[in-house]
């Protein structure tokens, strides 16, 4: 049997030699139960589990001890099996209770601390400050692409088509609007005697000099207002350079704080698998009943689902290929080539046939 901590690096090594067939199987399941991992070798006849999971360094101690128990109940499960199933619920339960309370127990040390309780004060304040300033940052932003798009729109503007309202909205000016209408008075002033007069026609004259006269005056008002624009439109980009450096500067202070609170996020991990683990043990109130000489063997229970993901397994944790999958890829492979070689061999003959 081996045990293999996440805290503590060499093996347990415990003989299993002595073990039936019938108590490794009966191991393997409560090892399931436990949210272990279970793996046999056929060729040593030995049975491996792994402790796939974050748990607090102190538990290391007590790691082969608590190995060296579970073997000895399997065993006594043998031969007694409401005795042996009673002693291993009993240790998988107070092992799992011992792991929320030391977890727990790190994780109010740490926050008990001064040092790291005045980090976690610095971390918070420098938290809101950058979420205050990358709020600020972002309004600037959007003024600046507003301005940028009004600037942009401003500098497609010809006096002589565009419609005045359309000038009014750009730049949200009552002179400008005022002149445009004056503007398209004169435009219509004109057009109208255009087509009723000549153009040697005083009339005709009079409206076209008071149109120029309009389309100049508002022309000096929109340069001066395309003027502004551009100094708004300079101002906004300076503040949000200005507002984009200090965030930077905020950001990097919380570098080192931030390290502390990565740890912090770790001891509380460590407590939520440490309770979800001892929830799941306790939800399993079934045991399992070993068969012996005489009566049927009790009907096992489901196995409650145990995920263990990628982030959870312990490292340097060897993954053992599934020889099932690899004789089955083997013989789908050799059915292919078979076929293939069958197929050209049929081919080559037709062929022949075809060329006599």
């Amino acid at each position: 049997l081996n045990w293999r901590n996440w805290a503590d690096d060499p093996y347990h090594g415990i003989d299993t030699a002595t073990l039936t067939e019938q108590e490794r199987e009966k191991l393997g399941y409560q090892a399931l139960l436990s949210g272990l991992s279970v793996s046999s070798d056929p060729l040593s006849s030995t049975l491996n589990i792994s402790y796939h999971g974050r748990i607090p360094k102190q538990t290391a101690r007590t790691a082969n001890a608590f190995a060296k128990a579970y073997v000895k109940a399997i065993k006594t499960a043998a031969n007694s099996p409401d005795t042996g199933t009673a002693a291993i619920e009993s240790i998988r339960v107070a092992d799992a209770r011992q792991a929320v309370a030391l977890a727990r127990t790190a994780l109010d040390q740490y926050l008990q601390e001064p040092q790291n309780q005045a980090r976690f004060d610095q971390l918070e304040a420098d938290r809101s400050q950058l979420q205050l300033d990358q709020t600020a940052l972002n309004t600037a932003r959007s003024e600046l692409l507003e301005l940028e798009f009004r600037q942009g729109r401003a500098q497609r503007i010809d006096i002589r088509f565009t419609d005045p309202g359309e000038i009014a909205a750009i730049f949200e000016s009552d002179a400008l609007a005022t002149q445009g209408r004056r503007l398209k008075a004169a435009r219509d002033r004109v057009e109208k005697l255009d087509r009723r007069m000549t153009s040697e026609h005083p009339e005709m004259k009079a409206a076209m000099r008071m149109r120029d006269r309009e389309q100049e005056r508002m022309q000096e008002l929109l340069d001066k207002d395309i003027q502004a624009l551009d100094g708004a439109v300079a101002a906004a980009r300076e503040r949000v350079r200005t507002l984009s450096a200090t965030a930077d500067v905020v950001s990097a202070s919380t570098g080192p704080v931030q390290t502390e609170d990565r740890q912090l996020a770790q001891l509380r991990k460590d407590l939520e698998w440490a309770e979800r683990r001892l929830a799941l043990l306790l939800e399993a109130e079934q045991p399992v009943s070993t068969a012996s000489p005489g009566r049927k063997p009790a009907t096992t229970p489901q196995l409650p689902v145990v995920t263990i993901t990628e982030e959870a397994l312990p490292p340097n944790t060897p993954i053992r290929p599934d020889r099932q999958a690899i004789v089955l890829t083997a013989i789908g492979l050799g059915i292919g080539l078979g076929l293939l070689l069958v197929l050209m061999r049929g081919a080559r003959g037709s062929s022949e046939r075809h060329r006599y």
